[in-house]
């Protein structure tokens, strides 16, 4: 295992949650927010990994960014450290210059913002409480704050969207001084006030013929601006790839840290308790705990990797994580011949086809037919 690892904290608090949202979330209130900094310090102490280098930091929800500014300073002074990358998640609606400032000073050097949209009737239907003009505003802020290192979140795929209405949005992106856009999908998770209206609104959502149409059209015009795909969902303007992130694809450990927050480490994948309270009060608050057997391990972490543009150098793949079974290089060469992969043999990467048939290629790879 390498030196370097990453570590994620999970700040479990909103103002509102929004009604697609499947994360474990609370109503922020300033007791809880004191309670779960208490215990998450805590937690840091106890799993802390001694000689071994701290290379990103992120602090996800949840909305970090209603966090006290003291509450910020005293987690990064905690886990201490020189991360190349820390990220923390904002809200247009949290963003003002003096917490951007403050943001800035205690080191925090990207911003990951959830916009969604940049139409205000798909907000509303959303859920969301900011505006259009306000997440403008607040990439606005927060460059001429010095963190122009700014992410946003962009979703397609919602009820009633259509190529023109997205256009709308992808358009606006033009003149924002964004280094770096995440492309969501609307998925109508089970348990979300969505997944409870799945019936009606997938009368309401394009079809899958549509969503790839709107996937190849952000394609087009967020590289027309200079935001260039590196993985299925993430484009980049000089790459300014999510250092954190690409952790996660390429298989470098890390720690998560706060109630439901996941970890790997030692190849064993394993999930805080999603549940406040009882994170609070048990001394070991992990619930979940995963190993997989080696041949599903390799296939897991070769899907991952060909998320990336770039794809998978089979040569070194096999050196560092394992041998790839027949069946499986037999799979990739049908891909090939679908389209769908390129150079299946050396380095094998996902086609502009096989980028829109992602999900398809995982699931003939885990089960194959």
């Amino acid at each position: 295992m390498s030196g370097d690892y990453s570590l994620y904290i999970h700040v479990p608090f909103c103002n509102k949650k929004c009604p697609y949202c499947h994360f474990y979330v609370l109503k922020h209130r300033c007791e809880l927010e004191e309670l779960w900094l208490k215990r998450l310090l805590k937690e840091w102490q106890k799993v802390r990994p001694p000689n071994k280098n701290l290379l990103t930091l992120y602090l996800g929800g949840g909305t970090p960014s209603l966090l006290k500014i003291e509450n910020l300073e005293a987690i990064l002074e905690a886990v201490g450290g020189s991360p190349q990358e820390i990220t923390l998640e904002a809200n247009p609606e949290d963003v003002t210059y003096e917490k951007a400032k403050a943001w800035q000073k205690m080191g925090i050097n990207r911003i990951s913002m959830g916009v969604q949209s940049l139409i205000d009737s798909e907000l509303i239907q959303l859920g969301r409480s900011h505006e259009s003009s306000k997440a403008v505003e607040a990439v606005e802020i927060l460059n001429r704050a010095n963190l122009s290192n700014i992410s946003i979140d962009l979703m397609y795929d919602l009820p009633n969207q259509n190529a023109n209405s997205f256009k709308k949005s992808l358009d606006l992106l033009q003149t924002l001084p964004i280094t770096h856009l995440s492309l969501y999908n609307l998925t109508l998770e089970p348990g979300t006030p969505f997944g409870r209206q799945e019936k009606e609104l997938k009368k309401k959502t394009p079809t899958d013929e549509e969503s790839r149409e709107l996937y190849k059209l952000a394609c087009q015009k967020l590289e027309a601006i200079g935001l260039l795909r590196y993985e299925i969902s993430a484009f980049c303007k000089d790459n300014l790839r999510s250092l954190h992130n690409v952790g996660y694809w390429e298989g470098r450990p890390f720690l998560g840290l706060g109630p439901s927050a996941f970890s790997y480490w030692e190849e064993e994948r394993y999930q805080n308790i999603p549940n406040l309270q009882k994170y609070l009060e048990l001394e070991d608050p992990i619930h979940f705990r995963e190993k997989l057997p080696q041949e599903a391990a390799t296939i897991e972490r070769f899907l991952i990797a060909l998320r990336l543009k770039e794809g998978v150098l089979l040569n070194d793949f096999e050196k560092n994580v394992a041998p790839l079974l027949n069946e499986t290089k037999e799979l990739l060469a049908l891909f090939e011949q679908r389209g769908w992969i390129e150079a299946a043999t050396t380095c094998p990467h996902l086609t502009d086809e096989g980028l829109l048939f992602y999900d398809e290629i995982a699931a003939e790879m885990v089960c194959p037919p």
